[in-house]
């Protein structure tokens, strides 16, 4: 084949080449780069709202932790009376 009308052509060294198909692998490869950008960067505010969300559990076990204690003691207190 010769190349013409975007048909392949072979090259001096044995390789098929087509100016259509290259277009269409860069293409797909824009297509795959964008697609793969957009997936790390949900992952990516995920991940962070997760860490935020059990940096907050975090505290709010350590709060509960402290009141109990304060209400063992106040029990403790009462029942002493």
């Amino acid at each position: 084949m010769t190349g013409a009308r975007g048909l392949p052509r072979l090259s001096e060294n044995g390789d098929w080449t087509s100016a259509i198909l290259n277009r269409e692998v860069h293409s797909y490869k824009e297509f795959c780069d964008k697609a793969w950008g957009n997936c790390e960067i949900d992952i990516a505010e995920r991940f962070s709202k997760l860490g935020y969300l059990i940096d907050e559990a975090k505290r709010l076990e350590a709060n509960a932790e402290k009141r109990r204690e304060r209400l063992d003691e106040a029990a403790k207190s009462i029942a002493q009376r």
